[in-house]
């Protein structure tokens, strides 16, 4: 079947009950082959998958079922969102994705593909929509791309540093602190057994003209919302990546650095104090 003719049928079938879902999976069968580029397809083609997915629900706490196929959703946006063409339709799938995210009427593990593919081809979208204003990071979506959600992928790995500084450096009075508590904050130093600071960490500290506001979500980071075994542990792994600021050019820096590297290790013995005597209360119990 010709795109033209395709394009006119799918619109069709979205329109019919359930038939968004049906639409997607026909979808997937035609941009089946991720060699093609989106120029081989035609414009009408691209145009109505782009409306097929602005009908999608992404309501799918909401609505108590499980919805379309979060890996089917990311191959049909890998295509009709792509270029310049496809930024005005990907940030308002943006928008309604973080609506839906901020009412909890979506969890990110719902669309974890789909937020990476978004990431992926449309970051200055993805960016405005997700990060663009100053909000309750307590709260909404926002709260999905925080680094102590070890379990996921985080969405912004998809991103270059630079796209990430060219998008900071518009505001960087407000931008460099919020990513700083979105980004990843600790990445691996090729041993399981240590960690180190994002390097993009580092550039938010030379770059931001309000290093005191990084330093505030730096330490955020250092305190891990939700965690699986040792607390003691993954502090004292995270503890580890202090010292590298010890030295540090500007003195609010390094005196920051000394200061939470004290307090980390005192919270580290008092933790594990509590997981020691945890530990024999519940080897008691047991006898």
């Amino acid at each position: 079947m010709a795109d033209d003719e395709l394009a006119n049928l799918l619109l069709k079938i979205a329109a019919r009950d359930h038939g968004v879902e049906v639409a997607i999976d026909i979808l997937c069968m035609r941009f089946h082959r991720s060699d093609k580029e989106p120029e081989k397809y035609s414009r009408s083609l691209i145009a109505a998958s782009q409306h097929v997915l602005s009908m999608l629900n992404l309501q799918v706490r909401l609505e108590h079922r499980g919805g379309v196929d979060d890996y089917n959703i990311s191959r049909v946006i890998g295509v009709c969102f792509r270029g310049t063409d496809g930024q005005p339709a990907a940030f308002v799938f943006c928008q309604r994705l973080k609506a839906s995210l901020d009412q909890c009427h979506a969890y990110v593990t719902d669309f974890a593909e789909t937020l990476k593919a978004l990431a992926h081809l449309q970051p200055a979208a993805f960016l405005d929509v997700f990060f663009g204003e100053d909000e309750d990071e307590r709260v909404g979506a926002r709260r999905a791309f925080q680094n102590d959600l070890e379990g996921l992928v985080n969405p912004l790995d998809q991103i270059s540093g630079e796209n990430v500084l060219l998008w900071c450096e518009q505001d960087p009075g407000q931008r460099y602190a919020r990513m700083t508590g979105s980004i990843r904050t600790f990445v691996s130093a090729g041993d399981e057994k240590k960690l180190t600071l994002n390097p993009l960490i580092i550039l938010f500290l030379e770059r931001a003209p309000d290093v005191a506001a990084v330093l505030e979500r730096l330490w955020d980071a250092y305190h891990p919302r939700a965690w699986s075994g040792s607390l003691a542990n993954l502090l004292q792994l995270r503890a580890g990546t202090v010292p590298a600021l010890f030295d540090y050019a500007n003195s609010e820096i390094a005196a920051w650095a000394r200061s939470k590297h004290t307090y980390l290790q005192e919270a580290i013995r008092a933790e594990r104090i509590r997981e020691d005597e945890s530990h024999r209360e519940r080897n008691e119990r047991f006898e």
